[in-house]
């Protein structure tokens, strides 16, 4: 009989399993790559975004185009960030992760697990993982998908497992009354952070609890963000929690250089947006430019979106002016802007 381990604590730090089947890992390697990303991924995000647009879904439509759009740095990224998570548990690189998780729950129209934002696999996908095998269901954390796990395959689940070194489990209606003894755990070093189960009051008590958990806590601001899975991480304690988009996370594009005969450097996208106008319900034609590297996308009007298709390492402006109908000198402006953001450079 094989040993069936739940989608969660996510990501994996090992990709080994031997003889058990780890749905983490399986989700790993079937989602968290590149070639998904950029192929599959992401034509399923463009799709759900016309059909979110057609239906005046605005809100869903707002939140797929920036997904969308992120499948760019994302499918560039998510190699590297997994190999740095299971070497070294980098915060950086959770969110990298944790921003890919975003994208594969959307694109697939999963859920996610109770712990945070990690994907829970609906019913077909987990049986097709499971090789028609003897299999006995294995808890390993909290919040971790075995109880959903154990509904959908109509099977028990065994093992208790204890929150890990460090962490403590407390229900968000027992926070107040538990301030004092949680808050002199984390000062004395004893506690790196506090597992909150369910939804904190706006009560003042239950927030001065929680304000004093994240001041005490070294890993406790990660814990809420990311849920178990953060008590791996490295050297949280002093250090900034970046955020997606954040310019730790995301570069500027590569440094180009002018020249009257240019190549594109990066895909130039037309879409619906932008999203202020999506989420008003009055979407507009908006230009993209997205890189093949962690650079953050860029939003520009699309007539520059053009004059970037346009460059194929072989007009000059005149050329290019001639092809999109337009007069010379704004397509050389428009040229120069491009090489500015680092979208086209000079050939030769």
């Amino acid at each position: 009989m094989s040993v069936l381990l739940p989608p969660g604590p996510f990501p994996p730090r090992s990709l080994s399993e031997g003889p058990d089947i780890d749905l983490a890992v399986h989700l790993w390697r079937s989602f968290f790559q590149r070639e998904w990303l950029a192929g599959e991924g992401r034509g399923k995000l463009e799709q759900r975004l016309a059909l979110a647009v057609d239906a005046g879904d605005w809100a869903r439509a707002d939140e797929l185009l920036t997904a969308f759009v992120d499948s760019w740095p994302l499918a560039a990224g998510i190699a590297d960030a997994g190999e740095a998570w299971r070497a070294d548990a980098l915060p950086a690189a959770l969110e990298i992760i944790a921003r890919a998780a975003d994208l594969v729950r959307l694109a697939l129209d999963w859920s996610s697990l109770p712990d945070g934002r990690w994907v829970m696999p609906d019913e077909p996908w987990i049986r097709s993982q499971l090789e028609q095998r003897n299999l006995e269901l294995q808890a390993r954390g909290h919040g971790d998908g075995a109880a959903k796990l154990a509904a959908l395959l109509d099977c028990s689940c065994g093992g208790v497992p204890e929150p890990p070194t460090g962490i403590e489990r407390v229900s968000a209606d027992r926070l107040a009354s538990e301030r004092a003894r949680l808050g002199g755990a984390l000062a004395r070093g004893e506690l790196r952070g506090v597992l909150v189960h369910g939804v904190v009051g706006d009560d003042p008590q239950a927030q001065l609890a929680l304000g004093e958990l994240r001041l005490e806590g070294s890993h406790q601001r990660l814990l809420e963000r990311f849920g178990a899975v953060a008590a791996a991480v490295s050297n949280a304690g002093g250090g900034v929690l970046l955020r997606w988009g954040d310019d730790g996370l995301l570069a500027s594009a590569p440094a180009a250089t002018g020249g009257s005969v240019l190549a594109a450097c990066c895909q130039g996208r037309f879409l619906p947006g932008p999203p202020s106008a999506l989420r008003t319900g009055r979407p507009q034609r908006v230009g993209y430019l997205l890189w093949d590297a962690l650079v953050a996308p860029l939003m520009v009007a699309p007539v520059a979106v053009a004059v970037l298709c346009a460059l194929d390492g072989q007009r000059d402006a005149a050329a290019v002016a001639e092809l999109l109908g337009g007069p010379v000198d704004q397509v050389r402006s428009i040229m120069d802007e491009l090489v500015a953001l680092g979208a086209a450079s000079s050939v030769g």
